[in-house]
């Protein structure tokens, strides 16, 4: 089983070696506490590999339940679950897909959060209703924020013990030992092209007690919101081939845990593809040495060459990406493989795109898979930044960062026939 990590040393994002996980809600001055003990060693695993000797890790750590409610003013703290005790390798849960997708897509909310001004990935919640994990690149907190869909409102907010170099996506996917569902954050942005090595971060996706409409909140807006502080996560680091600095902000990762998928963020019309297939190797120094837990070399496996004819969102008009300001539109700001491993949508700074594959290893290389479904400015996002599938698995979810004073609009592209 992998171990948690925490800490910083010698130029990597983070090192040190701890065997707990502590969660802390905070809310109206107090605070609970629970440690979840964990044990084993480095290496993480594919679902179609791995599941015996995951099972077995898993069965090794258990989890003894949920955060005790304390009371504040009469009024019970919020309750925590870190799903990382389930009795057998779990894997996210199916969901449908859709045939035909709207043209058109619909406000669903504005999210009003000055730490997500910059918001650069979002991700659909797994276990929470109507919630949606999102994460703001540099210059902001190592926070990964859950928001109420329908109303903008950040519900939760987990603090991450990384730095935000420059957390750039997020992704939804099983824990790297396969022992639930777990938020993945890439640390990949490098708009200066200066970074020796990236970093993508996993935690236990938080579940919000089913009682959390009588929570009674004292933020001073007057928004519900929980706070979660996380001492560990488990982290990946990674270089690319040659030792070469690309910026990405584009991750995605396989619904089994059989890989993950970075798409280099430039103005080229030919954009990088790369991947990490599983085994995943988390990083453990051990004695002070680290020579062996270095980061892990991506592979280039594809390309994805930008149509040419996407336009700069909120500009109405149709001119080609070949010249001018329209370069922008290009770039890959986000990407996400449906959990079916059959559908994968790349969201560029202008438009949407929607690729189809039997497997999800053919997402690797765009190029050679038939052309997508395409979405010019969607809902007059003026920075396409992020993009993810709903809860349900069928409606679009995509949103731009704060741009000319507009804040950060949440769309849906609805779902107009479901696949039967």
């Amino acid at each position: 089983m992998s171990t948690l990590l925490s800490r910083r040393r010698r130029g990597h994002p983070t090192v040190g070696l701890t065997l707990t996980l502590l969660a802390t809600v905070i809310l109206s001055g107090a605070t609970c506490q629970r440690n979840a003990s964990t044990a084993g060693t480095s290496g993480a695993t594919a679902a179609a590999t791995k599941a015996s000797s995951a099972s077995s890790a898993v069965a090794n750590n258990q989890a003894t339940g949920s955060v005790s409610a304390a009371r504040v003013a009469g009024a019970a703290l919020p309750r925590l679950r870190a799903p990382i005790g389930f009795a057998s390798t779990w894997v996210l849960p199916e969901r449908p897909v859709c045939a035909r997708q709207a043209a058109a897509s619909l406000d669903v909310s504005v999210i009003d959060d000055e730490g997500l001004e910059e918001v650069s990935g979002i991700a659909a919640s797994s276990v929470n209703e109507g919630l949606v994990w999102m994460v703001a690149d540099r210059g902001n907190e190592p926070i990964v924020s859950g928001v109420d869909a329908a109303s903008g409102v950040t519900r939760l907010q987990v603090t991450l013990p990384h730095e935000n170099v420059d957390f750039e996506d997020l992704a939804l996917g099983p824990c790297p030992d396969l022992s639930g569902p777990c938020v993945y954050v890439a640390d990949t942005g490098d708009n200066d092209l200066e970074r020796s090595s990236v970093v993508v971060y996993a935690f236990p996706e938080p579940t919000l007690g089913k009682d959390s409409s009588r929570w009674s909140f004292s933020d001073p807006e007057g928004k519900r919101m929980a706070r979660v502080s996380l001492e560990a996560t488990w982290i990946l680091p990674l270089v690319f081939p040659d030792d070469e600095a690309v910026n990405v902000e584009a991750m995605a990762i396989f619904p089994n845990a059989t890989g993950m998928l970075f798409i280099e963020k430039t103005t080229d019309p030919v954009a990088r593809v790369f991947a990490y297939p599983a085994p995943w190797t988390i990083y453990t120094p051990q004695d002070g040495d680290d020579t062996n837990d270095g980061p892990r070399t991506l592979v280039a496996a594809g390309t994805f060459t930008v149509p040419p004819l996407q336009k700069v969102s909120g500009r109405g008009d149709d001119k080609d990406v070949d010249d001018g300001d329209d370069e922008k539109a290009r770039r890959v700001t986000g990407a996400e493989v449906h959990w079916s491993g059959t559908r994968m949508l790349i969201r560029t700074t202008g438009a949407l795109f929607q690729f189809f594959a039997d497997n999800p290893d053919a997402f690797f290389n765009p190029d050679a898979l038939a052309p997508p479904e395409q979405w010019a400015g969607l809902g007059g996002e003026l920075q396409g930044e992020a993009v993810t599938w709903d809860e349900d698995g069928l409606g679009i979810l995509s949103i731009s960062e704060k741009k000319k004073g507009q804040l950060p609009t949440l769309h849906r592209l609805v779902c107009e026939m479901a696949q039967r």
